[in-house]
């Protein structure tokens, strides 16, 4: 039932960032972050978007340098990747890569992020961002019952009753002597209207139009945080209240002939 609620269960998330790791693109993203990071700015300029390269961004950057950690980092991994692929002005092919870095000192952790879009043989700097934390993102986002309100409990109550509830719809219909039994089965495991919580955050979000089987999930993506979502049951609460109208209107089945003798 958990993995049902769920949907994704741990698993070894830095092989899923492997798998989907960019080559050449991550070790390039790897060096734009060290030169960052240690001052040199000055050297990545002549990878720097024109949006990009101007004294306001360049004294930015040069200010968000001066406030990351210093030494050597214990241990640097990709925590974030995305690669996409266009066309641009002229039928030019373009890609971009989103890459996420963390980097681990002694107390202290860095997530640095850099956009790269790379097009024909030229790969330039169109974005980058960084913070520090005093946890790895695998602590921040890990999923915790500790220092919850009472909000993120009621949610999470949710999360796993709704289910249920339409597994009991379903067994119902199911029991149930009626016409199109199979749709009406169907029907119970739909939720419609969502309501998300950022599980870590407690944010809540919201989306008017949108299916969900089970009226419930729980996805995270890997370092990220488990995003819980809420649907409203239609077709369980639909079903309870119209079957007896459903039994009403649905003909009895034909006696069975008696065998000859019988009796």
């Amino acid at each position: 039932m958990l993995a049902i609620v769920f949907g994704v269960c741990a698993c070894d998330q830095q092989a899923m960032i492997d798998k989907l790791t960019p080559h050449p693109a991550a070790e390039i993203g790897r060096s734009v972050i060290d030169e960052w990071r240690t001052g040199k700015i000055d050297e990545l300029r002549p990878m720097l978007s024109g949006e990009l390269d101007n004294p306001d961004t360049l004294a930015k950057l040069r200010s968000l340098s001066a406030g990351m950690p210093s030494g050597t980092p214990t241990n640097v991994k990709l925590v974030g990747t995305y690669t996409g692929e266009h066309w641009a002005s002229g039928k030019a092919k373009q890609t971009t890569y989103n890459l996420s870095y963390e980097y681990q000192f002694d107390h202290r952790w860095l997530v640095a992020n850099v956009v790269l879009v790379k097009t024909g043989e030229r790969t330039e700097i169109v974005g980058m961002r960084a913070e520090t934390h005093d946890q790895s993102l695998e602590q921040i986002n890990a999923f915790s019952l500790a220092g919850k309100g009472p909000l993120q409990w009621l949610f999470l109550l949710g999360v796993i009753a709704m289910p249920l509830f339409c597994l009991f719809a379903l067994v119902t219909c199911l029991r149930t002597p009626m016409r199109r039994k199979v749709w009406w089965a169907l029907f119970t495991l739909v939720g419609v209207v969502t309501v998300s919580m950022n599980w870590s955050t407690g944010e809540l979000g919201f989306s008017l139009i949108s299916f969900r089987l089970f009226s419930a999930s729980g996805v995270a993506q890997p370092y990220g945080p488990w995003q819980l979502a809420l649907s409203f049951p239609l077709g369980a609460v639909w079903f309870l209240v119209r079957r007896r109208h459903l039994i009403a209107s649905t003909p009895p089945s034909p006696p069975k002939d008696v065998p000859s003798g019988a009796g």
